[in-house]
């Protein structure tokens, strides 16, 4: 037995029906449409669109980057935490790591 969640997540994957698996005897329009209406079931209702608040808490110089901590609302009442790292020379590539 195993301490990994993804195990049993594989698990689940692996013994899941196949329901909406492509069959090319069936016509490609009809599942097609049967797997756009179940694929956004699952994802359900989006949140309303709301203003993200961006509120940059701290920058902080390192030697070849600078740090910036900042928070933004994902949704209501909901604040994401995240560090920018911009390199102080060269290109200008970024990478948002939500804490």
């Amino acid at each position: 037995m195993t301490l990994d969640p993804s195990h049993a997540h594989l698990e689940l994957i692996r013994h899941a029906p196949r329901s909406l698996a492509f069959d090319p005897a069936r016509n490609f329009e009809t599942w097609q449409n049967e797997l756009k209406a179940k694929f956004l079931e699952l994802l359900g209702d989006f949140p309303d669109k709301i203003d993200p608040e961006l509120q940059i808490e701290w920058c902080k110089p390192h030697s070849s980057f600078e740090e910036i901590r900042f928070t933004f609302l994902s949704e209501k009442n909901t604040r994401v935490p995240c560090h920018l790292l911009v390199p102080s020379t060269g290109k200008k590539p970024s990478f948002i790591c939500p804490d």
